[in-house]
């Protein structure tokens, strides 16, 4: 419970910090950093002694997930993204690492056994800060909505996305 108040309180400082200042694409560095913060406190402090090799594969399949769903998404003209020092397509590269070292770090945070509870506390928790994450992004300029995409879609396929996290993590990587 511990880890999930440390990230509670920081995606809400970060909400905040986001929403009050204009910060541009310093958004994408800071998130990054903070993604690798996270990932080296979890492989310092990981009492379960998880592999991490499993957490990267974990990283690498968000990272190619997301990597697919946001170039279908800006493909079908539901978004675009602005400010990355080097776009991929319609993913910042910021993203791409971002996604993988968070999905690294997120791997690690995961409680030893599985717990359907815990896993619709968690994609919600995800979906949540990742919807008002977007906003946040939108805000800063680094993206646009079009097509009548919304944060309600996003919270959604947030939602299902940490879903398959978890079922990918505790089916396939951890039977």
């Amino acid at each position: 419970m511990r880890k999930v108040m440390a990230i509670l309180g920081l995606f809400s400082v970060l909400a905040v910090v986001f929403c009050c200042l204009s910060l541009g694409s310093l958004i994408y560095i800071i998130l990054v950093s903070l993604a690798v913060v996270w990932l080296a406190l979890e492989v310092r402090f990981d009492s379960l002694g998880k592999s991490l090799k499993k957490a990267l594969v974990l990283g690498l399949f968000l990272m190619l997930f997301d990597f697919a769903v946001e170039n279908v998404g800006g493909i079908l003209g539901f978004w675009q993204t602005h400010g990355s020092l080097f776009p991929l397509w319609f993913v910042p590269v910021e993203i791409v690492a971002l996604t993988t070292i968070g999905g690294m770090a997120w791997a690690l945070y995961l409680p030893r056994k599985p717990d359907w509870k815990y896993t619709v506390f968690d994609s919600w928790f995800f979906a949540m800060f990742g919807a008002l994450g977007e906003s946040l992004m939108i805000r800063n300029g680094l993206m646009t909505y079009m097509g009548g995409w919304t944060p309600v879609h996003a919270f959604f396929g947030y939602f299902v996305t940490w879903l398959v996290l978890h079922a990918v993590w505790y089916k396939v990587l951890n039977r």
